[in-house]
């Protein structure tokens, strides 16, 4: 349903290995791959990066992607950064032609934690913990601190025994989630032992004990996130049109909001019912005017987006009966950042 176009990241490529990194654009370079560009990583003896090289396939500019996205996210596979489930986040492994060209939080953190300026300890709290699945420990949940406004701050995946571990959580209160990466972005899109993981389907589950409230310097354990059963609602897209308008396009790509709008929200995907499924921006700036609607295997509602919003991502909580489920970064607020978009 949307338009984006993969970006993938391959190690071993031969690029030209000349101990330069490099930008370049090769025309056809990915003839029906439906690609757009390619990083190519190598490595010494030591397992240390030593040089990438960036191409980009011109059509991205007839094309009218988003140019500087494309390239911020290769730069991230440079840096040594993989893919995101985050639909805000410069790499999630779509882009379109749209969207914001800015670092969401949590790829700052990454960053910042592979190339360190400071003592992580001083930049924040460490948060670990553990997902339980029906099997015990879930492998590649991805865990995610929502703070007070709605917004992603951090995300790790859990390793093969459930555990996660987030490093440098700005002060703040936050709640934790897991959810299953079955959707628009799968395990597939990630890279290394990632690969390797079950996709399983679980609810969005919150932790036990409520908000936490995170001071820089300290670590905060035994965080237990518990999502027992599997779950049919599998949220996938999201689309946003004018109060008054019926056009509706929903896509798997976030969508932009400014302050001071009123807009019609939707949101869409598997195990969607008509009269029970409902949606929820857990953001203050963000006030629902209308009743839920219902079309096909989609709701969408009439949102008030205040004057004052704050600039940022936002997470879509939907919920069905007794299930669960989130579309992390599904919205970005604008703010006094605009798009930049390459046209014809």
């Amino acid at each position: 349903m949307g338009d984006g176009r993969r970006c993938s990241d391959h190690n071993g490529e031969k690029a030209g290995k000349d101990g330069q990194n490099s930008i370049t654009f090769i025309d056809g370079l990915f003839k029906d791959q439906n690609f757009l560009a390619v990083t190519t990583n190598w490595y010494d003896d030591s397992g240390h990066m030593a040089e990438a090289d960036i191409q980009i396939d011109p059509s991205v500019v007839p094309g009218g992607y988003n140019l500087q996205l494309l390239v911020e996210h290769e730069v991230g596979h440079l840096l040594g950064l993989d893919h995101s489930g985050v639909l805000s986040s410069v790499m999630y492994p779509f882009v379109g032609r749209g969207g914001i060209a800015a670092l969401d939080s949590d790829e700052k953190l990454a960053i910042a934690e592979l190339y360190p300026a400071v003592d992580p300890m001083n930049a924040g709290g460490i948060l670990t913990g553990r997902v339980n699945g029906d099997g015990g420990g879930i492998f590649a949940a991805q865990v995610v601190a929502l703070n007070d406004k709605g917004q992603p701050v951090a995300i790790a995946l859990t390793n093969q025994q459930g555990e996660f571990e987030l490093d440098g959580v700005p002060p703040g209160t936050y709640q934790l989630y897991a959810e299953p990466l079955d959707g628009p972005v799968f395990l597939q899109n990630l890279s290394g032992i990632w690969q390797t993981a079950k996709n399983e389907s679980f609810p969005t589950e919150f932790a036990d004990g409520g908000p936490l409230h995170v001071e820089a310097g300290r670590i905060y354990g035994n965080l237990v996130v518990n999502s027992s059963g599997t779950t049919t609602l599998n949220p996938k897209w999201i689309g946003v049109s004018a109060a008054a308008g019926s056009d509706m396009s929903l896509g798997a790509m976030p969508i932009v909001v400014s302050p001071g709008q009123t807009v019609n929200i939707a949101v869409g995907g598997d195990g969607f019912v008509s009269g029970m499924t409902t949606l929820e921006i857990p953001n203050r700036s963000f006030r629902r005017t209308s009743n839920f609607s219902y079309a096909g295997n989609y709701v969408s509602a009439t949102f008030n987006v205040a004057s004052d919003a704050p600039s940022g991502s936002l997470t879509v909580l939907v919920k069905s009966g007794n299930q669960s489920a989130a579309l992390t970064g599904g919205i970005r607020v604008a703010g006094s950042a605009r798009a930049r978009v390459v046209r014809r």
